[in-house]
């Protein structure tokens, strides 16, 4: 009996026709659990990786304007903690909000270089801590998953720069920290930690954990804790990585005696 329902198994997904580049572009917001069964018989992540990088492309506008922020908010920092602004951050605003097209070619550099590692890091801790739930899926289903959901990253990453570029703040509204600590800011591993958990991060998390159940065969449960356990590691990874510059730069200024 096993073996007939193996083989009428393997004979439906034989007959399963992979979604289109469209379909699977709209069934990321419209229909995420029909996606993700389709991925599991059709694997797919060049398209959607690219989709997502090309949506993120188009945060490049807003870049100069949130690097001239991120270094007149750097300097406020340096004056609070140590008394002056010994790395003429307010020179360097000046000279970025004059610099657009130099910041937004860096930051196409960044995004051409980070998504794809996030992505590919990301199915990877999916890809063990689904062994460890004793999941049978390969790890380029996991990766087909990360990629379609860093899709909803990307539109949100668009959402957010549009709307602290023109508000002129570092505060993403959506995420955590502008509910918890509006008033913090990235010296904080607090609100680091709160400012990595945002709307569409959830949203994207919600559609991997979707992805990881269907692959897997899991049940709900199951992928919401395998899915649930790599997105706090994530979290813990984007907040610390955030943080570690204002620790590095605390012991280069305690180094030449200024702190």
């Amino acid at each position: 009996m096993d073996n007939e329902n193996n083989e009428m198994l393997r004979v439906i997904e034989d007959e399963t026709p992979k979604m289109g580049f469209f379909k699977r572009l709209v069934s990321i917001f419209a229909a995420p659990a029909e996606l993700a069964r389709n991925i599991r018989i059709h694997p797919s992540i060049g398209p959607a990786l690219l989709s997502a990088l090309a949506v993120s492309l188009l945060t490049l506008p807003f870049m100069g304007k949130l690097t001239a922020l991120t270094l007149e908010k750097t300097s406020e920092i340096m004056l609070t903690r140590y008394g002056q602004d010994f790395l003429n951050f307010t020179e360097s605003t000046q000279a970025a909000q004059g610099s657009a097209v130099i910041a937004a070619l860096g930051s196409a550099v960044s995004i051409l270089i980070v998504y794809p590692i996030v992505c590919f890091l990301q199915a990877f801790a999916l890809f063990l801590v689904g062994k460890i739930a004793k999941g049978q899926a390969k790890y380029a289903q996991y990766a087909s998953v990360c990629a379609h959901a860093l899709v909803i990253t990307a539109v949100g990453g668009v959402i957010s720069s549009a709307v602290m570029a023109s508000v002129g703040t570092l505060l993403d509204v959506t995420s955590l920290a502008a509910v918890f600590m509006p008033n913090g800011d990235f010296s904080m591993f607090s609100y680091n930690l709160l400012a990595a958990v945002g709307i569409f991060g959830i949203w994207g998390y919600i559609v991997i954990a979707l992805g990881v159940k269907e692959i897997n065969g899991f049940t709900a449960a199951r992928a919401a804790v395998v899915t649930g356990v790599t997105f706090l590691l994530a979290m813990l990874v984007t907040a610390a990585t955030s943080s570690a510059s204002i620790m590095f730069t605390d012991m280069a200024v305690k180094s030449m005696g200024f702190a």
